[in-house]
């Protein structure tokens, strides 16, 4: 049995994922709620376990780090799956959208500073 693909393209202008059950791309643009990381962007596209049943998807990106978003499955309103894709593409999956902020917001304060700045104290 083949699994559900989905791809994800993050560039200058959107977050946009494609997924065979939806009739078009969905998307969120780049703008002042949601600003563009400091990246190259990704084009990637994954097989992945796709829930049984899910009704509606929704991309989350408030109280995340910049240049992260939750890919939200809903089943009746409740998230049946989270994906949390980051400035490198794909992260993880999570059983709830604070999951994948907790991991998102750990990912960004475990990242080695850069510049020449020394180390905290």
């Amino acid at each position: 049995m083949t699994l559900p693909t989905i791809r994800a393209v993050e560039n200058s202008e959107a977050f946009t994922i494609y997924l065979d059950n939806l009739k078009a791309p969905y998307g969120v643009p780049h703008g002042e709620d949601f600003p563009p990381f400091d990246g190259a962007g990704y084009d990637e596209e994954i097989a992945f376990d796709a829930p049984e049943e899910w009704d509606e998807v929704e991309l989350v990106f408030d109280g995340c780090p910049d240049g992260y978003v939750i890919v939200v499955f809903r089943l009746k309103g409740k998230p049946v799956l989270c994906m949390l894709y980051g400035p490198g593409g794909f992260v993880a999956y999570f059983g709830s959208i604070s999951e994948a902020r907790n991991a998102a917001r750990a990912q960004v304060e475990n990242q080695p500073s850069s510049g020449s700045y020394g180390s905290k104290i």
